[in-house]
């Protein structure tokens, strides 16, 4: 990555690895959708994001992440995963609360923070693996 994201880009990486994941293909249309936003304001991000490396779309074609765009999403989306598993069963608040919660604060939170819940969380028996996925 070039320079510190946005909360509305790490927004859209996130959106865009969660819609891969489930539709293997990202149209702008479908980022629109998930995220409550024009067309038009989806291109725009996509400009940005491919100005600095992070997504490859070509007009009228599939949004894809690049690999350092994979890393970042997967960063967003590790964080998100490890500060609503902490909202819900340390803290205790519904599912619901958790993840908005999470998504407000996944963007500001330090690395050394997010270790440190990871670590609380391990050590209360919730293993981790380096993408921050529950290990079995």
């Amino acid at each position: 990555m070039t320079e510190q994201l946005s909360q509305s880009m790490e927004d859209y990486l996130e959106a865009i690895l969660r819609i891969s994941a489930d539709k293997k293909v990202v149209r702008v249309r479908d980022l629109a959708s998930e995220q409550g936003v024009s067309m038009a304001s989806v291109s725009g991000a996509m400009k940005k994001l491919e100005k600095q490396n992070l997504v490859t779309h070509g007009k009228y074609d599939f949004i894809r992440l690049t690999p350092s765009g994979i890393k970042a999403a997967t960063e967003v989306a590790r964080r998100h995963y490890i500060l609503k598993n902490f909202f819900i069963n340390v803290v205790g608040v519904d599912p619901k609360t958790a993840d908005d919660d999470a998504c407000a604060i996944e963007h500001h939170i330090s690395r050394k923070s997010i270790k440190g819940i990871s670590d609380l969380l391990a050590s209360a028996g919730e293993a981790f693996d380096d993408k921050g996925e529950p290990s079995i």
